[in-house]
């Protein structure tokens, strides 16, 4: 998905300043029809980065600073004559108000991805940033400083888990390499690779989600590739070193998004993919991580969606569908209605012109997840307000 935005990002600029925007607006058309179940505050404060783009799994929260705030982590780049200039901004967040508290230069390099957690069981912040390789910076004090690299081509998704049950948390990765890989933690918060899987794309593995599929109290994974529109299950035996291919669903076409998430309310673990050019489906878990169903297939956008998530915004306890589509920037949220079986649109909104990705953050420290969208120049934040 990555060499998708380097195409993309050549198209748009924009200007440097943290800023005030607009409100949302309302329902049009047939839309109008459509019962409003949840209800969001666009903040007025954002953050705008100039002609810097900020795309789909560069931008993170994390409460690093203890304040009881999630502050924000942005990964960006901005084209020059000679290359790129790459930089990581962190945005200390403030009663929601945010200010730039550090900005750690990168260079001539692409930002491919970003998670920001607990790595080595300190109880502080680490910063996992994958440009052309991966690199981990630790909180000393009140900034983050270089801590170490790990050789790998580049990384488009990142995920943070204890694969082994050791107490420890391991990586999980996937990118430009075709495949996924495991990285094991020595405990120290060093890592070394101790799986990776066949190649699965003929271009690159954009997304992987972790979780127990099969309910063995093992941890899986499940990626999506984006070129060949692949999505594969590996169930895990629970050392974290061995792994095996039980699911490949394959739609032939490029798909951009992935999540996951307990949507049926089973207890099972199932799936959501956005495939093509915006089209979601939904498929739930038969019960031993091998077969899935198809449980609703979304309405065709004819626009690609890059900021598929699964929450319960309505708060009755089922999870929801957040889609951001790229070519227009329209969010869209479909409420689970379990007992019918499907999803109908409940909430959307205009403001965006163009969708460079969403992210899921308390920003208001209540408890229940926001929404932050980026047009690629401009972080703008959503708040939820649970009826």
């Amino acid at each position: 998905m990555k060499i998708l935005w380097l195409f993309l990002s050549c198209l748009l600029a924009f200007t440097l300043v943290v800023g005030s925007c607009g409100g949302t607006t309302p329902l049009g058309g047939e839309q109008e029809e459509e019962e409003e179940e949840v209800s969001f505050t666009m903040l007025d404060q954002d953050i705008r980065v100039g002609d810097y783009v900020l795309e789909q799994g560069n931008f993170a929260s994390n409460d690093f600073d203890n304040d009881g705030d999630e502050d924000i982590f942005l990964f960006m780049q901005k084209s020059l004559d000679s290359g790129r200039d790459c930089r990581l901004d962190i945005y200390k967040n403030n009663n929601q108000t945010f200010s730039l508290h550090q900005s750690i230069p990168f260079g001539n390099t692409y930002p491919y991805s970003l998670a920001v957690t607990d790595v080595d069981g300190d109880g502080l912040t680490e910063i996992i940033a994958a440009s052309d390789i991966l690199s981990i910076f630790k909180l000393e004090g009140t900034y983050f400083s270089f801590w170490q690299d790990i050789a790998i081509s580049p990384v488009c998704s990142i995920s943070v888990e204890d694969m082994n049950k050791d107490g420890n948390s391991d990586l999980v990765l996937c990118g430009a390499s075709k495949r996924v890989h495991v990285f094991e933690n020595d405990g120290a918060g060093y890592f070394g690779q101790v799986w990776q899987s066949e190649v699965l794309d003929s271009n690159e593995v954009a997304e992987l989600r972790v979780a127990d599929f099969n309910g063995d109290e093992n941890l899986d994974i499940v990626s999506l590739s984006l070129y060949d529109g692949k999505i594969n299950i590996f169930l895990g035996d629970g050392t974290g070193r061995y792994f095996t291919n039980v699911y490949t669903k394959d739609f032939g076409v490029r798909s951009f998004s992935l999540d996951i998430g307990d949507i049926d309310s089973d207890g099972r673990m199932d799936f959501a993919v956005e495939v093509g050019w915006g089209r979601l489906y939904v498929f739930t878990n038969d019960g031993d991580g091998k077969s899935f169903t198809q449980y609703w297939l979304g309405p065709d956008y004819g626009n690609a969606c890059f900021g598929l998530k699964l929450y319960d915004f309505t708060g009755d306890g089922e999870l929801d569908i957040l889609c951001l589509l790229f070519d227009t920037g329209d969010l869209y949220i479909y409420e689970n209605h379990l007992d019918l079986g499907t999803f109908s649109l409940t909430w959307s909104d205009t403001f965006l012109s163009i969708g460079y990705g969403s992210a899921l953050m308390d920003i208001d420290g209540l408890g229940t997840m926001d929404i932050a969208v980026s047009d690629g120049g401009t972080l703008y934040f959503y708040i939820n307000v649970i009826p």
